[in-house]
């Protein structure tokens, strides 16, 4: 190389090299990529940037580049990790890239890994577009059998509930297809399907064969659609699911951290299955995920504290679900910081409101509350380290907090706000009373949901007794509801209620953000009037307009 490390000069050989890692190896040419051949190595590449005087490319022949033009990964061990250590392996770690994809596993865990939210981002497999009444290669339905379960000898009762539940959603679903294709012929549907025409049409009145092949797509997926939607909350959390992630050396190990520390065993097998995966292309990145003795002290320590002060809560503040608003709104200035952040600490390892949970901490003297606060973010002895950072309770305080009820489903469909602050609560079927679709029942079909349902409670009571309290979260359906709380602000709440009420938003979130909206308009007249694109209207046939959207786009393509 000739020239100086700001100014180089690459001979034709190091062009050569270079063309294999980077998109540009020009060196009057300041923006270019690095190319997947340097998967693995980017982050420790682009860390050089701090400290190194010259740019990536001066220092990848420089000092990842052996004499040969070959990078030699054994090497380079001892160069990545003194890098790891001189910049600290979070920072580098968000660096390099990986994807993810975890398989057949449960609805529950696809909750407990989607929490994560920096550098990490989730797909998820979607329950209104799959129908989950497939078996597997040994006619067994999609659905875990816990490790819990098995070892408590449980596995007989488990399957016959689970199997009956799975078993009526596969029947219902010909039924409630054929019950919206009455409500909805053939003959008389009309869809927007034509490109540059926004005028809806019955399938007689379009000419042309790509037009009508659109229109039959556009309604079978109507059909589809709504179906899933209406039988989604039959599925219990056991359900598998497949979930992709596209995320950072960081918050890979956070997460692999997260669910190796977990109590229930699916989280920890989960856990120790990705690292394993994720060590043929990031390995120097998820090396130090291991399960966290802060993190399960923490955990065992709040629970056994709540078990000891939940009679005196519940005999103080006899709140049944009828008292409780569905959407709860908490304003800046509402609440006394101190009391708030109490009630923050201790509401995911219980089943009372935020409400009933303030209450209860402003009766107690300012000792107490230190106390409680102590217990959960522990000192330095047992924290060990910076890394160990309290949990998202101390990130109470955002103008708006939300503490909501609803059902599984919805909350799996909100908690993709993972910036928001988000704690819930473990999944119980004794949270008020499950609401069946109003279709199910006009199709005469609720004696069918209230079988699952009972089934559902039973087996969970099976399991609360001799599995504990989180491996009974499997038993729970989707239809079912669950308490958590959204901490925002006015710029946060602006994109979650516009967003979340769009037509083709399930109709149980919708009317959950509708209320929302509606709590805020009552105590803020600056910005709240503002939301001006929430969306306050029913639509029967909420998928229509976007499946033919859908088409005309396609279309388009094809053109």
């Amino acid at each position: 190389m000739e020239g100086t490390i700001y100014d180089p000069i690459f001979n034709e050989r190091e062009i050569e090299i270079l063309r294999r890692f980077v998109s540009d190896p020009n060196p009057t040419h300041n923006i270019y990529t690095l190319l997947p051949s340097l998967a693995g190595l980017a982050g420790a590449l682009f860390a050089r940037y701090s400290r190194a005087a010259g740019g990536a490319r001066v220092t990848l022949l420089r000092e990842f580049v052996d004499e040969n033009g070959e990078i030699n990964r054994q090497k380079l061990d001892g160069l990545i990790e003194r890098i790891l250590i001189a910049f600290g392996d979070e920072s580098v770690g968000e660096q390099e890239k990986a994807h993810l994809a975890c398989e057949n596993v449960s609805n529950l865990a696809t909750k407990e890994t989607e929490d994560c939210r920096i550098d990490i981002s989730p797909i998820e497999q979607s329950s209104r577009y799959v129908v989950y009444g497939q078996r597997d290669r040994n006619g067994k339905f999609r659905y875990l059998r816990p490790k819990e379960v098995e070892d408590a000898g449980l596995l007989p009762q488990y399957e016959e509930a689970m199997d009956f539940i799975f078993q009526t959603y596969t029947n219902l679903i010909p039924h409630l297809t054929e019950f919206y294709i009455n409500l909805k012929p053939e003959t008389e549907a009309e869809y927007a399907v034509v490109p540059d025409d926004p005028k809806k049409h019955k399938l007689a009145e379009l000419i042309y064969a790509q037009d009508q092949q659109a229109w039959r797509t556009t309604y079978k997926s109507d059909i589809k659609t709504k179906t899933c939607d209406t039988l989604r909350g039959l599925l219990p959390a056991a359900t598998l699911t497949n979930v992709g992630f596209a995320g950072g050396g960081r918050g890979f190990q956070n997460m692999l951290t997260k669910l190796m520390s977990h109590p229930l065993q699916e989280m920890q097998q989960l856990g120790h299955d990705a690292k394993k995966a994720l060590s043929v292309v990031i390995p120097r990145y998820v090396q130090r995920a291991e399960p966290n003795k802060y993190l399960i002290r923490v955990r065992e320590d709040m629970k056994e504290f709540v078990a000891r002060v939940s009679d005196e809560i519940k005999t103080r503040y006899p709140w049944g679900f009828g008292d409780q608003p569905q959407v709860h709104l908490i304003f800046y200035g509402d609440w006394r910081w101190d009391s708030f952040v109490v009630a923050s600490v201790l509401y995911p390892f219980t089943q009372f409101s935020l409400a009933q949970l303030y209450m209860w901490a402003q009766t107690l003297p300012l000792d107490k509350k230190q106390e409680i606060i102590a217990l959960y973010c522990k000192g330095k002895q047992v924290r060990g380290n910076r890394r160990n950072k309290p949990g998202r309770a101390l990130e109470f305080g955002y103008p708006i907090t939300f503490d909501l009820i609803g059902d599984f489903g919805i909350y799996r469909d909100l908690q993709r706000h993972r910036m928001l602050t988000q704690q819930r609560q473990r999944l119980t079927p004794y949270l008020g009373k499950p609401e069946i679709p109003e279709d199910v029942i006009n199709a005469g079909f609720e004696k069918k949901f209230r079988e699952c349902i009972m089934r559902s409670r039973q087996l969970y009571d099976l399991l609360l007794k001799h599995c504990g309290p989180d491996a009974a979260q499997y038993a729970v359906l989707n239809l079912f509801n669950i308490r958590w709380y959204m901490g925002m602000n006015f710029r946060e709440a602006f994109h979650l209620v516009e967003l979340r009420t769009i037509p083709q938003g399930h109709p149980n979130y919708r009317r959950l953000v509708q209320e929302m909206h509606r709590e805020l308009l009552k105590k803020d007249q600056l910005i709240a009037p503002l939301m001006e694109f929430v969306d306050y209207k029913e639509y029967q046939w909420n998928r229509a307009d976007s499946e033919a959207a859908q088409r005309r786009k396609e279309s388009k393509l094809k053109e």
